[in-house]
């Protein structure tokens, strides 16, 4: 399957040739909540289909190591709640929604949705121990996280 245009500039993709079972499609854009869009055993798989994403709200911070020196390369990743599987869409943080460190330790995620109370981050780097942390995106501290 390849994702094409056509003449007004609309991105689409061409119908998969069976036999076929599902499909599972991830749509990420800066900005806005990234989403998944599940058709599997559940009828045909429509010829059109128009998906809407949600601006996102933005969270942000510094991971340092315990003497607070910043850590960077070192890798966040979002730790949404499952996909419900009655839903055609959900919302779902994949492979393309992984958040990195700059040199100063700094980091930055403008695509949690606006519904969230709280998100689960999971930070990994070859050199530290693991953390997990949970975030309130309407925190006013939810741009000045300090995850150690």
């Amino acid at each position: 399957m390849k994702a094409i245009t056509d003449a007004d500039g609309r991105a689409g993709v061409d119908q998969p040739q069976p036999p076929y079972h599902g499909l599972n499609f991830f749509v990420t854009a800066d900005g806005h909540v990234p989403k998944i869009i599940s058709w599997n055993f559940r009828g045909a798989i429509p010829a059109e289909y128009t998906m809407k994403l949600e601006s996102g709200v933005t969270i942000g911070g510094v991971v340092v190591d315990e003497a607070g020196q910043p850590i960077a390369g070192a890798k966040i990743e979002i730790v949404s709640p499952g996909n419900d599987m009655s839903l055609v869409e959900n919302i779902q943080f994949g492979s393309d929604a992984t958040i990195l460190t700059d040199a100063s330790g700094h980091w930055s995620c403008n695509m949690i949705p606006k519904s969230f109370e709280k998100v689960s981050l999971s930070v990994t780097h070859p050199e530290h121990a693991e953390s997990e942390v949970t975030v309130h995106p309407d925190a006013a501290d939810a741009n000045n996280i300090v995850i150690t």
